[in-house]
């Protein structure tokens, strides 16, 4: 874990595994963000940001390229990886989370991914 980062802004060790229920009262409470990972979950994801970025030139250009399949190129000022703009691409996402949170084992923890905000309505379309 980074020293000069605070524990709570690296993300939370989750203390139990979360059922539906436990996470249904944190929607609920609007507490979603206290939902924590499992400490080697944790640490993994933590490796692998802090990874990305010595590679890329942010975490948005990673995601842009791994996710979205934007092209990239090496930015001549820091000689980090960025990914090039393409209006062609799809701009919305439902993918597993790479790191989910400590639930337990049949609760697939997913992320929707969207290139432009997106009405709560269709959000929930990309869950029905």
């Amino acid at each position: 874990m980074s020293a000069s980062v605070p524990p709570r802004e690296r993300g939370n060790v989750a203390k139990e595994v979360y059922t539906l229920d436990m996470i249904q009262k944190h929607k609920d409470n609007n507490t979603l963000h206290e939902l924590g990972r499992a400490k080697d979950m944790l640490d993994r994801m933590f490796a692998h940001t802090d990874k990305m970025k010595t590679i890329w030139r942010s975490m948005g250009d990673y995601i842009l390229s791994r996710l979205f399949g934007f092209e990239y190129e090496t930015d001549p000022e820091s000689s980090l990886y960025r990914a090039i703009p393409d209006t062609g691409k799809m701009t919305t996402l439902f993918v597993p989370n790479d790191f989910p949170y400590n639930t337990e084992e049949g609760i697939d923890h997913w992320l929707l991914w969207s290139l432009t905000p997106i009405p709560d309505e269709e959000a929930r379309a990309f869950l029905d």
